[in-house]
């Protein structure tokens, strides 16, 4: 039953985040700043989830809630500013949205440390298998463009989408504690309005680059664009943070890398991107890594 429920929320929510990235990526292809964009989306988020939580009841904030929420903020905003940067580079949304399966390695070693969770030997193949498939997504990727797989590794891109990873690793158990101690909607709430807030704060003191400010909102291009973003990044965090109910962190968080097989399927659909075909063979490993994973946890 719990495996149902798992499923139920976190694939929608995947859904969600696949079509956030690449209207994300889309967004920042046409000017606006990345860190303008991420404050107000992610401000415009958790406001919008906390008149969704005062309609359906403030949750009860159990103890240590605060705590491991002061963590997950601090690194979920240094991993959601890196993944804007990434998204923010030339680099291909097919190609850097599934960097993120690396999160899952990383998120047995912080299960253990921060939650006491212990994962079983199809767990560990299966996030091996993970792996697998991203090490053949950047060799495709090598080969398709015709250059050196240590060049695919040092763009800008996949730098940031690495840091991104490790980031969202330890921010992930925390993640879970401050669903498991509240609710979804609150706590992604609260994170999400910091979240904002935070880089919104230490940005207003950097050089404003171009397509800073509040006017650039009074076009319609621009309105739609962060409208889109907030409803899609709401709806998927929201889903997959539930799922977290169900499952192991490590295990949720190699199922949630389903996001980038939507993100590849939907990059090359919108985006009209390239390598395609060997893109979605190499997330097809990573989801059965995936499935390895959460049916043998």
């Amino acid at each position: 039953m719990e495996t149902t429920l798992f499923f139920l929320f976190m694939l929608p929510g995947t859904i969600a985040l696949g079509l956030y990235d690449v209207l994300l990526k889309k967004t920042l292809a046409s000017g606006i700043n990345k860190d303008f964009l991420l404050s107000t989306v992610f401000m415009l988020s958790g406001a919008v989830l906390f008149l969704v939580s005062s309609f359906i009841g403030f949750p009860e904030v159990k103890t240590g809630f605060w705590f491991a929420l002061a963590i997950s903020v601090v690194f979920a905003s240094a991993g959601h500013y890196a993944w804007y940067s990434a998204m923010s580079y030339r680099d291909e949304v097919s190609l850097i949205s599934p960097l993120r399966t690396l999160t899952p390695p990383i998120v047995l070693l912080t299960g253990m440390l921060f939650l006491g969770e212990r994962p079983t030997v199809w767990g560990i193949l299966g996030v091996v298998v993970t792996v697998i498939g991203l090490w053949f997504l950047m060799y495709s990727e090598a080969g398709f463009a015709k250059t050196k797989l240590s060049t695919v590794l040092k763009s800008q891109g996949v730098k940031m989408g690495i840091a991104t990873a490790v980031l969202f690793a330890i921010s992930f158990p925390f993640d879970k504690k401050i669903v498991v101690l509240s609710s979804a909607v609150f706590s992604g709430a609260v994170s999400f309005f910091l979240i904002g807030v935070i880089v919104f704060f230490i940005s207003s003191f950097k050089f404003r680059e171009p397509g800073w400010g509040i006017g650039q909102m009074f076009t319609r291009k621009s309105f739609l664009f962060v409208a889109g973003l907030v409803i899609l990044f709401s709806l998927g965090l929201v889903l997959t943070f539930e799922a977290l109910n169900y499952s192991f962190a490590a295990y949720a968080a190699s199922a949630k890398r389903l996001v980038a097989i939507w993100a590849v399927i939907f990059g090359g659909s919108f985006l009209k991107e390239k390598n395609i075909n060997r893109k979605i063979l190499a997330v097809v490993i990573m989801i059965a890594g995936t499935v390895l994973s959460v049916l043998g946890g």
